[in-house]
């Protein structure tokens, strides 16, 4: 039904312990119809009837639909013409009764919100997330696209450009532990790859390092070990990768150095 309508016919019913409404766009020809019934619908049969009519979800000065569960949890969304939408706040709005809360904005049906985030999602414990979304993509051109800040102080940031995660001149996703540690990963259009040095790098609390070199979503290296693991006892153990399996042309491909200056190596068939 397109936007020509004249009013709007709200909606409610019990559906188990949860309670619904709903509200409907109608035309004056769906208005003069329902009219002329003897028994009006009500309730479920209401909305089932306005839906074979094609009328949509529209929202009149609130939310087109409201769900109240048993243990006190609301789910609001805001509607235009059938489609999540809202001009000026988010068209869909849950409130847990643990005290966790979700808003999400959307454009004609897309999550999409301009100066912010499009999804915020507060947990009870204090865990936060933030996504930001351009056209119903993850995108952002000056910051991480999505951010998880956890209870206990550790932070996630992930870039992303077009739903992909991807970022230039850095790692697109970076993690900083409340111990400590760091994980730095960097992706090219989705994929983890890296030209000039390691595509994942993960330093631990204590001092263990990992490194990884990928080309395109594969381990690959063509100078060195594609993944090298030094640990905090000094041990360095140095493993080759051609095309996302363990393979060098011209010697081991498992290397393991130890402190006192000897190795041990394994010889892996091509």
């Amino acid at each position: 039904m397109i936007r020509s309508h004249t009013s709007h016919i709200r909606v409610t019913y019990a559906d188990g312990a949860s309670e619904i409404m709903s509200v409907y766009a109608v035309n004056e020809d769906i208005s003069r119809e329902l009219g002329r019934h003897t028994e009006k619908p009500i309730g479920k049969d209401l909305q089932v009837w306005l839906e074979t009519k094609e009328c949509l979800l529209d929202s009149s000065g609130g939310p087109a639909f409201v769900r109240r569960f048993a243990d006190g949890t609301t789910v609001e969304k805001y509607y235009s013409d059938g489609k999540l939408h809202r001009e000026g706040g988010p068209a869909f709005v849950r409130h847990d009764i643990s005290g966790g809360t979700v808003e999400e904005y959307y454009s004609n049906g897309k999550r999409h919100r301009e100066n912010g985030p499009a999804v915020v999602w507060r947990h009870a414990d204090g865990t936060m997330e933030e996504s930001y979304y351009r056209d119903d993509k993850k995108d952002r051109e000056d910051g991480p696209a999505y951010i998880l800040r956890t209870a206990d102080g550790s932070v996630g940031e992930y870039y992303y450009r077009d739903g992909k995660l991807h970022r230039e001149g850095g790692p697109a996703f970076v993690r900083h532990d409340i111990s400590g540690g760091t994980v730095e990963e960097y992706y090219r259009n989705g994929k983890r790859h890296r030209e000039d040095g390691p595509a994942v790098v993960w330093r631990h609390a204590d001092g263990t390092m990992e490194e990884s070199y990928y080309r395109d979503d594969k381990k690959h290296r063509e100078d060195g070990p594609a993944y090298i693991l030094r640990t905090a006892d000094g041990s360095v153990g140095e493993y080759y990768y051609r095309d996302g399996k363990l393979d060098r042309k011209d010697g081991q491909a498992i290397i393991w150095r130890w402190p006192d200056g000897s190795t041990e190596k394994e010889m892996l068939s091509r």
